[in-house]
């Protein structure tokens, strides 16, 4: 099963994923990953606007694609049961 990772590694001083403190702005910095790209949502002054961010983003990329595929394996396995998915028979 794929599952976006929202759990802060070890190194997060934040204690968000994909939130970060900017030094050289002096603010709250915001992105993400998804499908091998980074995404800048944007830097913010309020920490607690940087998360609004980054849940908005994981909300808009990684949540609904794992909705999607979700489906698709539903609609496979489905398919698989009824006989439509097998080859030879």
């Amino acid at each position: 099963m794929l599952r976006a990772a929202k759990i802060a590694r070890k190194n997060n001083t934040s204690g968000v994923p994909g939130v970060d403190w900017w030094a050289a702005k002096g603010k709250w910095r915001a992105t993400i990953c998804f499908k091998g790209k980074r995404y800048y949502l944007g830097s913010y002054c309020d920490f607690e606007e940087a998360v609004r961010a980054r849940k908005q983003g994981e909300a808009e990329l990684h949540d609904r694609f794992l909705s999607e595929v979700q489906k698709k394996q539903k609609r496979f396995a489905a398919s698989y049961e009824t006989g439509c998915g097998r080859n030879g028979d």
